[in-house]
């Protein structure tokens, strides 16, 4: 990287609390969002490929309903949480949080609603 400008990215600018990392770097086979939740927000995230999530600051509630029962984890920063394809989930903050939501290769991004 010759000059680490060229890749910043201020994030308190972004509308809607989501940035498509993937497209912005150019690596689109990464499947990479950034969402910011304010407090008392969640997301929805549904079934679908193998999915990640990283919690960069702040903490909530993941509510994981797999095919078989359902279990909630509290996150805190540093977190990192993987979902099944069957499994939907839903991030629910009381202070709000930040994350990086990731899917498996060749499966797109963005399949998070809030």
């Amino acid at each position: 990287m010759s000059r680490p400008t060229d890749h910043l990215v201020r994030t308190a600018s972004i509308e809607a609390g989501k940035l498509d990392l993937s497209t912005l770097s150019g690596l689109s086979r990464l499947g990479l969002d950034l969402h910011r939740l304010a407090a008392a927000e969640r997301l929805t995230v549904p079934a679908g490929s193998e999915r990640f999530l990283y919690v960069l600051e702040g903490s909530g509630s993941l509510q994981v309903q797999p095919t078989a029962g359902e279990s909630t984890a509290t996150l805190d920063s540093g977190d990192f949480v993987t979902l099944a394809p069957l499994e939907t989930a839903e991030l629910r903050t009381e202070q709000g949080i930040v994350i990086l939501l990731g899917e498996a290769a060749g499966t797109g991004s963005g399949a998070a609603s809030p």
